[in-house]
């Protein structure tokens, strides 16, 4: 007896039960898996094809591990950063952001408009970490 709401993305349907967009999640790779990472500005560079809102701050993963140092992510959405707080860090000998002593931090909900450049920054590259990626989760607006 419950009514839902089913949105096609032009892949398949999508499942809501509200009027709202369901949750999807932004992967974006900012290295090879065998690469060891360097540090940089814009090392990735996205234009937003929606608008997009952030509900929670954004996790990144290596496939290696930095031995030594905190791997330390900015991003950028029209040149500012997303972080209010803290920016996403990996710490040494950990692959991802979840267990990270400095917690990274966003204004929720963080929005992102139509057509804005994102850039994915690499502040700290700690030692022979590979494989990074970095994950938003969120929802489309209109």
């Amino acid at each position: 007896g419950q009514q839902v709401r089913l949105l096609c993305d032009g892949s398949g349907w999508l499942v809501t039960d509200d009027d709202r967009p369901p949750y999807e999640t932004w992967a974006v790779a900012m290295s090879g898996e065998a690469t060891i990472i360097s540090t940089g500005t814009a090392k990735t560079t996205l234009r937003f094809p929606y608008g997009f809102e952030m509900v929670e701050s954004p996790i990144a993963s290596v496939t290696s591990a930095s031995t030594s140092g905190v791997v330390t992510v900015d991003i950028n959405d029209d040149g500012t950063s997303i972080f209010s707080g803290n920016k996403l860090t990996i710490d040494a000998n950990e692959k991802d952001s979840t267990s990270a002593a400095a917690v990274a931090t966003i204004s929720v909900p963080t929005r992102i408009a139509l057509g804005s450049i994102v850039t994915f920054d690499i502040d700290t590259a700690g030692t022979n970490a590979k494989g990074l990626k970095v994950y938003m989760l969120g929802r489309r607006t209109p």
